[in-house]
């Protein structure tokens, strides 16, 4: 065996002991988008919104994150189609109750978006509207909640906030289950978090209604305008 031979026997153990594997995690959003629509029915308004805002917020794109560099031997990780977040789901009792909980204050919450002392953040979250864009006679708290007025309006709304956020880390965590991946990997939860909570927004989008409050992308305030009916042409006179 010659120097050159040898000294390309000897060089393998070290380049495979610096080659890493990278597995790339893809956030399975279809799969993500169906298990919202699943555990959110019974949380729609009464009415359809007939105007489509969900371009103001960014969707939540697939991607796949990388946890490190390979020089060769790359094998990426993707997640199967066929996975069901919503078994998952059906055993997280905290998610569960959330939505119960969100349930019993749809009708309040629709009538708070029609009044526009609320609107819908631009991270599907509520928040109060400026004063400044409610019109010449604003509503206040107090016509919704005569015992405590303002301050109990600060607590329904942080309450619901708070239990849209259980349902968005919840979904993060059953999917990262359905998927049989590590939970418990501080980094893969945090972007499955941030992902979940994307399309959580994407989705809250799609129900705000005619004259309702939403953050663009940038965090401005906008009102959903009604969409203009387009007049029937009539039919020319016979001359």
């Amino acid at each position: 065996m010659n120097m050159k031979k040898l000294l390309a026997f000897l060089m393998i153990p070290f380049l495979f002991s610096c080659a890493t594997i990278t597995v790339n995690v893809y956030f399975p959003d279809k799969d993500v988008e169906a298990a919202y629509e699943n555990i959110e029915s019974g949380l729609d308004f009464d009415v359809v919104p007939k105007k489509d805002t969900a371009a103001a917020t960014p969707k939540a794109k697939p991607k796949s994150k990388s946890r490190s560099a390979a020089f060769f031997g790359v094998t990426q990780a993707w997640a199967d189609p066929k996975i069901n977040i919503n078994a998952e789901l059906g055993k997280m009792e905290e998610v569960q109750e959330a939505q119960a909980r969100r349930k019993e204050r749809i009708d309040l919450l629709g009538q708070l978006f029609g009044a526009r002392l609320i609107g819908l953040g631009k991270d599907g979250l509520i928040a109060r509207v400026p004063k400044n864009l409610q019109g010449d006679t604003p509503a206040s708290p107090a016509d919704f909640f005569e015992d405590d007025g303002d301050t109990g309006f600060v607590k329904f709304v942080a309450a619901e906030n708070k239990d849209r956020k259980i349902l968005v880390r919840g979904m993060a965590v059953a999917t990262l289950r359905a998927m049989k991946k590590d939970e418990k990997d501080k980094d893969e939860l945090a972007n499955f978090i941030e992902d979940s909570g994307g399309k959580f927004a994407e989705l809250q989008m799609k129900k705000v209604q005619e004259g309702w409050f939403y953050q663009d992308s940038d965090g401005k305030w906008k009102q959903v305008e009604p969409v203009e009916e387009e007049e029937e042409e009539k039919p020319a006179k016979p001359r």
